[in-house]
């Protein structure tokens, strides 16, 4: 039998605990422990031995070693309790390697969630490898609008529902895993802990932050027009919806409710839909049902550091957008390319054309230009 230091180092995720149907979410206070096959039994190449390993003492042993030993996003400011995590297959590599060089930068920690064994044979030395389970692997491009891209973002979905069960709190006093998560088709230019993300992350007060998809960026911060009080929504755009591809959540009953109806519908015979559009399909019809609440506006700002100030006297909301001045998509060209804090390149497609939208909209490619 494996001991409970073994089941930590199984970075490489097989079937016997990752089952293909879709698992539902455990309480933070329930213990769920890993367990492997004895007939194939699979360790991360990791070169820490066990006497030197870091064991987290707010995560549960099941949980993968590369969480305990990246879990706080950063040496510098950390976030307890809150892991950033990406994803990516071998044809996205040189993205990989630009999104880690700028969070590097920023003395970021953090794991990846390796879609295929080429990419995981290749980084598993770091120790922030950890390998989808078989039946959910795909090292190929996948085209957009597939039953192959759907079941390959929504795998995306399905491992962070995994961590969050997996890793779970410890002990019933201690805060649960929450989940920063980033795509590697966009570029964190400046170090976003010290700004809104980091001060409404720590507030405690949000559920899930994201960056709103189809809103034009505004000439001017502090406009948030993606916040939903009343008129900010225009006739022909009534929902929220936001990209999936970067975000900060927390699992409250809420979230986990809207990621096990998104996975329920990524499952299905015949989805095309990919998980950015089932989830705020399923979320719109949370905050209408008025379970969730979305945040109106925030427009208090530290004089200091021209961050976000929340009022907590406040009723909480649960989900709120990110100032899309700074948190932008690849929609528009900054007029400032200093000011971002994070580009997201998610209007364009193929290797070159994201790469080259990265490096015009804020210098924010380091590798040498061309990827095909």
């Amino acid at each position: 039998m494996a001991t409970t230091m073994e089941k930590m180092e199984q970075s490489k995720l097989n079937s016997d605990f990752m089952p293909p149907k879709i698992p539902r979410l455990k309480s933070s206070n329930t213990t769920a422990t890993a367990t492997t096959s004895s007939s194939e039994t699979t360790t991360s190449t990791n070169t820490n031995t066990n006497k030197n390993t870091f064991i987290h003492p707010s995560l549960q042993p099941g949980c993968p070693l590369p969480v305990h030993q990246n879990i706080g996003v950063s040496t510098r400011n950390p976030l307890n309790n809150t892991l950033l995590v990406t994803a990516a297959n071998i044809q996205f590599y040189p993205l990989l390697q630009n999104w880690e060089y700028y969070a590097q930068l920023h003395g970021y920690k953090w794991v990846v969630l390796c879609m295929d064994t080429k990419l995981y044979d290749l980084i598993s030395h770091t120790g922030r490898a950890i390998l989808l389970p078989p039946d959910r692997q795909d090292g190929q491009i996948a085209h957009y609008r597939t039953r192959r891209y759907t079941k390959l973002v929504c795998s995306k979905v399905l491992m962070v529902v995994y961590l969050l069960q997996q890793c779970g709190s410890a002990s019933p006093g201690s805060d649960p895993l929450a989940i920063l998560f980033s795509d590697t088709d966009l570029v964190i230019k400046r170090d976003f802990l010290p700004h809104d993300l980091g001060a409404m992350i720590r507030s405690g007060f949000y559920d899930y932050l994201y960056q709103d998809e189809f809103l034009r960026s505004p000439p001017r911060p502090r406009q948030m027009l993606c916040a939903g009080g009343g008129g900010r929504r225009t006739k022909r755009r009534k929902n929220f919806f936001g990209n999936t591809g970067f975000y900060f959540l927390r699992p409250t009953a809420g979230m986990v409710r809207v990621l096990q109806e998104t996975l329920a519908q990524c499952e299905e015979d015949g989805q095309e839909r990919n998980d950015q559009e089932l989830f705020w399909n399923v979320m719109n019809e949370e905050i209408r049902s008025r379970r969730i609440q979305h945040c109106r506006e925030y427009n208090n700002i530290n004089n200091n550091n021209n961050t976000v100030v929340v009022n907590a006297s406040e009723k909480k909301p649960e989900i709120c957008c990110l100032d899309p001045y700074y948190y932008r998509t690849g929609q528009h060209k900054p007029e400032n390319s200093s000011e971002p804090y994070i580009v997201h390149a998610n209007f364009v497609s193929g290797m070159k054309n994201k790469t080259e939208l990265l490096a015009d909209f804020v210098d924010g490619w380091s590798l040498p230009p061309p990827y095909e």
